[in-house]
């Protein structure tokens, strides 16, 4: 158990380092396809306009040096949480099944830094993590059965997607995308629709914890956007690692 332990340790912070990689470039690799596929749809002439570099003042050093000293602390940071996310979960399932669960777990911390950072969830992760959930369950290992699995996406999907239609209705406004919808229909791929509401329940009581003691302590500062994946991803491991 010590050795297994130690393993999982060292491969999270691995992972961690990767995915710091990950989050860095692929949001900015979509954003470039995005912006040449709407040049090319709208006709448009793209210039690119150089500036003039501005010599360096030592406020501009400063800042930089503090840029980088924040980026190596982000990047120990996401090192240690990953390689703790990894202990926890490779040891609570046992051998035989540290990779199925490692993979979940790795996907939502990618999905989780780039919903935080730039408020969206790419299909791309979030297809693979749905796939590779009913690929897991074809042996019942999370879920009851496939069937279980499939109702989870479905029910997972819906149930979001409901919420999100009666709060717009009533608000006039959205409190949720469909990406978020999409995750947790991908969750529900893993933990099946038996706990797929638990996953849920979860997330929404966590958030709702976090961003009330956040106003508490701020004097009621209001966040214009929320990223709800993060709590999504709480969510989905706790209902996960309940499951199992």
């Amino acid at each position: 158990m010590v050795l297994l332990t130690i393993s999982l340790i060292i491969l999270g912070a691995f992972t961690g380092g990767m995915i710091d990689s990950i989050v860095a470039r692929y949001p900015v690799f979509l954003f470039a396809g995005w912006k040449k596929e709407a040049v090319e749809l709208l006709e448009l002439d793209f210039h690119v306009h150089l500036v003039p570099r501005r010599q360096s003042s030592e406020k501009a050093v400063d800042r930089e040096a503090f840029t980088v000293r924040m980026k190596r602390i982000k990047l120990r940071v996401l090192q240690v949480t990953t390689a703790i996310l990894f202990a926890i979960s490779g040891t609570w399932v046992g051998w035989g099944l540290q990779l199925s669960i490692l993979i979940f777990v790795a996907i939502l911390v990618v999905l989780s830094l780039i919903d935080l950072e730039h408020y969206f969830l790419p299909d791309q992760f979030v297809g693979v993590l749905l796939f590779a959930g009913l690929l897991v369950n074809t042996q019942s290992i999370f879920a009851v059965s496939l069937n279980s699995a499939l109702w989870g996406v479905i029910v997972g999907y819906f149930a979001l997607w409901f919420a999100r239609s009666i709060y717009r209705r009533i608000r006039k406004q959205d409190c949720l995308g469909l990406g978020d919808c999409k995750l947790t229909a991908a969750i529900g791929a893993w933990v099946g629709s038996e706990m797929i509401f638990s996953a849920i329940a979860i997330a929404a009581v966590v958030s709702v914890c976090y961003f009330a003691g956040r106003a508490v302590l701020f004097n009621n500062e209001r966040t214009a956007r929320i990223a709800f994946g993060p709590w999504l991803a709480v969510g989905g491991l706790a209902a996960l690692l309940y499951s199992y």
